[in-house]
């Protein structure tokens, strides 16, 4: 059986199932990639890598096998490799949910904003409910803040990991302030932030970092960071989107990309596309 590895409960658990199907059949790629999301989601990028590559060879045209790689490529930094492994599931697999959901992202990165939509709405077609926080970029972009206010509330991260109260009126008032939001919008944002840090959660919620990066507090942020996150893999694909470049360039990212595990990664496998290395474990990111 396969269990969801980003429940920090279910982790070990996930790794123990993946081994022993191994061991049972050692032909089978799924538990494989299964480990390496295991160690991915551990912040430890270096081991995870291996087993997302064997996979991919193990099983060329698993489209699972290739979308794991690919998000392993850009969170990590990878953008240009990570969208080819991406492109690759979707070849292989169109109607694949989150490959398209995570390629859509990139598209609107690169600006382009027509195929972002065009592959956010296949995949709210598919069930995914997470297309409505893709949507709601779109709309953001687009002018339209009511818009993307409704779209975001949708999102399952809200409505499942929200500490404390778990009251839906709340992320209106924190979407109200973070995406368009005017100075007094904002502080209330702020203020439902700071509340759900202070309960002090064993896995702190990614819509909380997430929202400091809308409200440009870069470096409370990255300061957050030193926490697991309740889905640091979305957190980390946006940190090297173009709007996310101030962050890349404050002093504490370099804190954050040692605690991911990135750097271990960078020095075996060369340093990602927006950084350059300066010295042994050192980058410069742009």
């Amino acid at each position: 059986a396969v269990v969801n590895v980003r429940d920090p409960r279910h982790n070990a658990e996930a790794e123990r199932h993946a081994r022993a199907a191994v061991a049972k059949d050692p032909t089978l790629a799924q538990p494989v990639y299964v480990m390496g999301i295991a160690l991915r989601y551990q912040r430890n990028f270096l081991e995870a890598r291996p087993y997302l590559d064997r996979a991919v060879q193990m099983a060329p045209r698993d489209a699972s096998a290739h979308m794991y790689l690919g998000q392993w490529l850009l969170v990590a930094g990878y953008t240009k490799q990570g969208i080819e492994e991406m492109d690759r599931a979707i070849a292989i697999d169109p109607m694949l949910p989150n490959a398209v959901n995570w390629r859509a992202y990139q598209y609107m990165y690169a600006g382009d904003i027509e195929s972002a939509e065009a592959l956010f709405r296949r995949t709210e077609a598919l069930g995914l409910t997470l297309a409505k926080a893709g949507l709601g970029e779109i709309a953001l972009l687009r002018g339209n803040a009511q818009e993307a206010r409704t779209l975001m509330a949708m999102q399952p991260q809200v409505t499942q990991v929200v500490c404390g109260n778990p009251d839906p009126k709340k992320f209106d008032t924190l979407f109200a302030g973070t995406l368009g939001g005017d100075a007094a919008a904002q502080a209330k944002a702020v203020a439902i932030i700071d509340d759900c840090v202070n309960t002090k959660p064993a896995e702190l919620p990614s819509w909380t970092v997430i929202s400091l990066m809308r409200l440009q507090q870069y470096d409370r942020a990255l300061d957050l960071l030193a926490n697991r996150t309740s889905d640091d893999a979305g957190v980390g694909f946006r940190m090297w989107a173009p709007q996310s470049a101030a962050m890349r360039q404050r002093p504490a990212f370099a804190g954050v990309t040692d605690r991911f595990g990135w750097i271990d990664a960078w020095e075996k496998y060369g340093p990602p596309d927006l950084c350059t290395r300066v010295a042994p474990r050192q980058y410069r990111c742009r």
